[in-house]
């Protein structure tokens, strides 16, 4: 493993998790989950031809996600996106479509190991890797296509983006349009987003949060 992936298998033991499983916010004791779709209607139609989607409901689920990354303790500075494939000669091409569709250099680092679907499926998972402080390139459009992955863009980035602070031990996984956890080994790192932005909060899980800070 490099060192990008060492940094981040780091950051995953300092939070308390084994490996990267789903859903993140129920796999860790420090952790918030917040709705990132807004009010607006996810779709303006839908038909035999197709949904068009509604952009003011991209917007809102935009300024949500984008607020929450910008109020991160700090800046991520490792990101990390997953693909996957049956056969192992298809790595390089994951890589290719990953970088094609999150519109990302090659990354500077790459593992592949044996991921287990269930008991009788394994296939390969490719995680790539990129320092977030030699890019020159926009979160703000990642998460974008994080948004849209699941409701008309590239469903592969759904659920497949990490942020992570690897100095402060922090998470930040927007799985789609619907949420995002954020995680992190040391609460009071957490608490001003929980303070600050508790009307985001995903109602399902607000007494469960509101117990990890005390509330």
């Amino acid at each position: 493993m490099g060192v990008l992936g060492d940094a981040f298998s780091n950051m995953l033991y300092a939070i308390d998790m084994d490996g990267l499983k789903h859903p993140i916010f129920y796999r860790m004791p420090i952790a918030i989950r917040f709705e990132i779709g807004g009010e607006e209607k996810v779709y303006l139609q839908i038909s035999e031809d197709g949904c068009i989607v509604n952009p003011a409901y991209v917007s809102e689920a935009l300024n949500r996600a984008k607020t929450l990354y910008e109020n991160l303790p700090q800046t991520p500075n490792v990101l990390r996106i997953d693909g996957y494939t049956e056969d192992e000669n298809d790595v390089w091409a994951v890589i290719s479509s990953i970088c094609k569709m999150a519109e990302m250099p090659i990354p500077q680092e790459q593992i592949v190991q044996l991921y287990q679907i269930d008991d009788d499926t394994t296939i390969f998972q490719v995680q790539c890797y990129w320092d977030l402080a030699d890019l020159v390139c926009s979160y703000n459009d990642l998460l974008k296509k994080i948004i849209e992955a699941d409701i008309g863009g590239y469903c592969e980035l759904a659920s497949n983006v990490y942020f992570a602070d690897t100095k402060n031990m922090v998470l930040f996984h927007l799985y789609d349009d619907r949420g995002a956890d954020i995680a992190g080994a040391d609460k009071e790192m957490l608490k001003r987003l929980f303070v600050e932005f508790n009307h985001w909060i995903l109602e399902y899980d607000r007494a469960k949060i509101n117990s990890i800070f005390g509330e």
